[in-house]
This record gives C-alpha cells, structure tokens and sequence, in this order.
C-alpha cells in the first residue's frame, strides 16, 4: 500500500494544480473559493494504491518511480481540521466520476488503517453540469455532489 500526498497548498493558492484539465480547473476555483475560509490546506494530485511496493524499491526515490505510475490520483484532498475532503473535479461529470469518488473515499478509507490519518472522510463530485442520475446516485452512495 503507498500514499503520497505531496506538497500543502494555501487554500487562498489560485493556480491551476497540474494534473487538472484546464477545462476543469475554472469549476474548481469557483468551489475553492466559496471554501477556502473553511479549510486548513489542500494537496493535489494525491497518489495511492493498494498494490504493496515492491522489495527493490529501497528509497523513497525508488518507491515513487515504482508506485507513482500504478497510482489512483485524486484531483483535491482537502483538511478543514476535524475532516479530509477528497474532490473529483468534473466541469460535465458523468459516471466515471462518480466511480473515481467512491473509490478515492473507500482506498483512502482502507490506507488509513496503515497511514493512520484517523478521521472522517467526505468525497466529493465538484461540477457545473447537473446530471440528475449522478447526481442520485451519489446520495445513494454517500457521495457529496456539489454544483457550481
């Protein structure tokens, strides 16, 4: 199992994170902002996996170069404090999204039990489109979906 959440960002940061579409990153400083008074800090681009790294990895360096490439990548993970809060950015989310949410929220939920982050988590669709079965869906699934 790895977790990388990489470099802590100011929630008051409005640069574009660089693994965010550039069509998805004006969705995103419009929910950013409407926030940021709340959080602490946010990460972008947070690796994780439940593949085990491998035994030739002796450093850091190296578990990076064998784990980063195999690694879900969630979009935001944000701390308010109390809570994390993962963000799937979509500007038109679809399913895919929806199942990239659940499944950020479930591993981060599983690597917590190594990594011992040890608080609630929330995961988020963060959207301009309103589709009304994601949308369902998403209430079904705990899944926190947000329009802007």
């Amino acid at each position: 199992m790895w977790l990388q959440l990489g470099n802590k960002y100011n929630p008051d940061w409005d640069g574009r994170p660089q693994q965010l579409l550039e069509q998805d990153n004006p969705t995103w400083q419009r929910y950013r902002k409407k926030i940021a008074a709340k959080m602490e800090f946010f990460y972008y681009n947070v690796a994780m996996t439940m593949y085990p790294i491998p035994k030739a990895a002796k450093t850091g360096a190296d578990e990076r170069l064998w784990m980063y490439p195999i690694s879900k990548r969630i979009d935001a993970v944000g701390w308010d404090g109390t809570k994390w809060h993962l963000y799937e950015i979509n500007r038109n989310a679809k399913l895919r999204s929806l199942g990239q949410a659940i499944a950020y929220r479930d591993l981060w939920n599983k690597l917590d039990e190594t990594y011992h982050q040890g608080t609630t988590t929330l995961s988020y669709i963060i959207t301009q489109i309103i589709d009304d079965d994601v949308e369902y869906i998403c209430g079904k699934e705990g899944i926190l979906f947000e329009v802007v």
